[in-house]
């Protein structure tokens, strides 16, 4: 579960990350001296806010978020289908999309002189560096306790322009320190549940079939038209998930929107195949494969007479 913490969560961790390399004993203010001599205070708050004084000072601003296209389920959201001659419909049962998200952070340093705002940004960019995937043993908060994979967080340094650091940093109105700008990628967070008081512990899955749901996803037919009774062979990711037992199928193959069912030979999560049925409709229509309410992108395909 990630629940709304998740933000402070992640801001607490890079924060950890720089309090320890600069004040190894993890405190700011104390412990063995840093690299430039003396020990680093770090900051998580405004960049203008963090000006004032002549100590030695490392801030991070959260200064942008935003949804991470690249890790939403794509595709219409249908009913599950039951297959031919099954009975009821599948009981497996699945959570809403988690939101992915990116944040994005300013790593400002502070010194009474340039150079050492120079060594100051340079340990922090080493920081970072050395902790480009969160391991698990520098999260914080709930993020420890999450169901995010602690190696799928990671740090990204952006090859930011002047331009932007300008506006980042306060449209001008401030001198520019030395800076430098990271993406955040990896992090979900879940909608509030929506169970009456006290039946909050339900989590991933209302009847757990497994453990994370991967998505099927269908990327070509060959061929892209064939006659009735002709086999034809789907091409993808994920085409052939099964129950924790192995014996039942929670992918489903929609030709046209109607299930048809793979066959034995030759099936795997990247490749498999099906027969079109006698009674599929002649004429253009389309192939899809779906588990539970995640449906993949549709390819085209052709039913010949």
């Amino acid at each position: 579960m990630s629940d709304a913490s998740v933000i402070k969560d992640v801001s607490d961790t890079l924060r950890s990350i720089l309090d320890n390399h600069f004040n190894p004993t993890g405190s700011a203010g104390g412990g063995n001296p840093a690299g430039v001599g003396a020990p680093v205070t770090v900051t998580v708050d405004s960049p203008q806010r963090s000006a004032a004084g002549d100590d030695l000072r490392v801030n991070l601003y959260l200064y942008h978020i935003l949804q991470d296209e690249s890790r939403r389920n794509t595709g219409p959201r249908v009913p599950l289908p039951a297959p031919p001659g099954t009975g009821p419909l599948l009981t497996t049962s699945f959570i809403a999309e988690p939101l992915p998200l990116k944040l994005y952070y300013m790593v400002t340093a502070f010194a009474p002189d340039g150079g050492t705002e120079h060594r100051l940004i340079g340990e922090a960019i080493q920081a970072f560096y050395s902790n480009r995937v969160l391991g698990p043993s520098v999260l914080q908060g709930n993020l420890r306790a999450s169901n995010i994979k602690a190696g799928q967080i990671q740090l990204v340094l952006l090859n930011q322009d002047l331009e932007t650091l300008h506006r980042i940093w306060g449209n001008f109105q401030e001198a520019l320190r030395p800076s430098a700008t990271y993406e955040v990628e990896g992090l979900y967070l879940d909608a509030f549940p929506e169970l009456p008081p006290g039946d909050r512990t339900r989590r991933n899955v209302q009847t757990r079939a497994i453990d994370m749901v991967a998505i099927p996803y269908l990327v070509d037919v060959a061929p892209r038209a064939a006659r009735r009774g002709d086999t034809v062979r789907l091409y993808g990711a994920n085409l052939d998930l099964r129950s924790p037992d192995g014996a039942t199928s929670l992918v489903q193959i929609l030709l046209g929107g109607a299930p048809v069912a793979p066959l034995a030979a030759k099936r795997t999560n990247r490749a498999l195949s099906i027969a079109i049925p006698a009674d599929a409709p002649l004429g253009s229509t389309t192939l899809q494969v779906q588990i539970g309410e995640f449906a993949s992108r549709t390819v085209d395909f052709e039913v010949l007479g």
